[in-house]
């Protein structure tokens, strides 16, 4: 056994393992939680900038009193014609931006770790229930969810030693 949890392909193994554990537990929850009120207003969003993206691309501005960063709705245009179901369409967008989310945990623990700790995260946020809860929503949530990691991954590279041994070269 101690072997085994030695072994590289064990810990890749285990990640594409957890790669799979997210896909299953992610399809089969797409479509158990209820729409929500905020996720039917991004939708409505989704699908105005979808019909005419001249006049409504900042349509977020405005429509419902508030304004919020378009980037979501334009990512949700994009899909939201797609079939006779607008909230599975974009709720599988969710699924595929959350999956970029996994390979954020990944990198940001494998840089702070390793390789074991970060297939072993993998596999936790793979199974997470708040996170599969936020990741099948078409929620700004689950858009940030998806990006902190790769933004912490991107610190730490930014601040290793030798990143800043040549950054202060030039002062």
């Amino acid at each position: 056994m101690m072997s085994l949890l030695r072994s590289q392909a064990f810990w890749k193994y285990l990640f594409w393992g957890g790669v799979a554990l997210f896909f299953l537990a992610r399809l089969f929850t797409l479509m158990s939680f209820p729409i929500f009120n905020d996720e039917a207003i991004y939708i409505q969003y989704s699908q105005l900038i979808h019909q005419d993206f001249g006049q409504f691309k900042f349509v977020a501005q405005g429509l419902y009193g508030h304004w919020k960063p378009p980037l979501q709705y334009w990512l949700g245009s994009l899909v939201v014609g797609i079939g006779t179901n607008p909230l599975l369409a974009v709720r599988v967008l969710c699924l595929f931006v959350s999956l970029g989310g996994l390979f954020g945990i990944y990198f940001f623990v494998k840089e702070l770790w390793g390789k074991k700790e970060a297939a072993v995260a993998a596999c936790l946020y793979a199974l997470s229930p708040a996170i599969i809860f936020y990741n099948n929503q078409f929620v700004a949530e689950t858009f940030v969810f998806s990006a902190a990691p790769f933004m912490f991954w991107a610190f730490l590279k930014a601040i290793q030693p030798d990143r800043i041994r040549f950054f202060y070269a030039f002062l």
